[in-house]
């Protein structure tokens, strides 16, 4: 039984690592890497900047990474609530909106996703 559900956690471990590589690329220009890891290290600004870079394509040779946008945007005012304000509620409808339910709920889960892991940082 103990390898059963051993396996099973190894299997959604795979499985959200899998799931995150599916919204957001997996390799970025050196800047944008860069932007990235800040963003996940709670950079107010860099979230902001990063979640525009997925949702313009700008740096991204304009392949736009929609999911990823408004997961992001999502995310933000749980990352940053004392931050947060009507211009990132605004830039989470423009650019959530523009996705097919199927999508929206994808980035839904990955902004989950994004909320947890940084919860797990230490402070």
């Amino acid at each position: 039984m103990k390898k059963i559900a051993a396996v099973g956690l190894v299997m959604m471990s795979l499985t959200a690592h899998a799931f995150a590589q599916a919204i957001e690329p997996t390799s970025l220009p050196k800047a944008l890497e860069q932007l990235r890891r800040s963003a996940n290290q709670g950079d107010y600004n860099a979230q902001r900047n990063l979640a525009y870079t997925y949702a313009t394509g700008q740096g991204l040779n304009g392949k736009a990474v929609p999911k990823a946008a408004c997961a992001w945007y999502l995310a933000i005012p749980y990352l940053n609530p004392k931050k947060f304000h009507a211009g990132d509620s605004g830039n989470a409808l423009v650019y959530c909106q523009k996705l097919v339910s199927t999508d929206f709920d994808e980035a839904i889960r990955y902004s989950v996703e994004i909320v947890e892991k940084a919860k797990k940082k230490p402070a």
